[in-house]
């Protein structure tokens, strides 16, 4: 344990909180617009061609 860190959510300021928000949200909005991709689906597929 490292004197002057947080030890729980609790102790992060309000500040920290909101960016830590801020980026969570981003990254949900490019998780949520980005197409899903089924290359697991596909290499079956691929595979019987060759």
């Amino acid at each position: 344990m490292t004197p002057g860190e947080p030890q729980s959510a609790a102790d992060y300021d309000d500040r920290t909180t909101a960016a830590v928000k801020t980026v969570l949200i981003e990254i949900g909005q490019i998780l949520g617009s980005a197409p899903m991709h089924t290359s697991g689906g596909n290499f079956h597929k691929l595979r019987k061609g060759t």
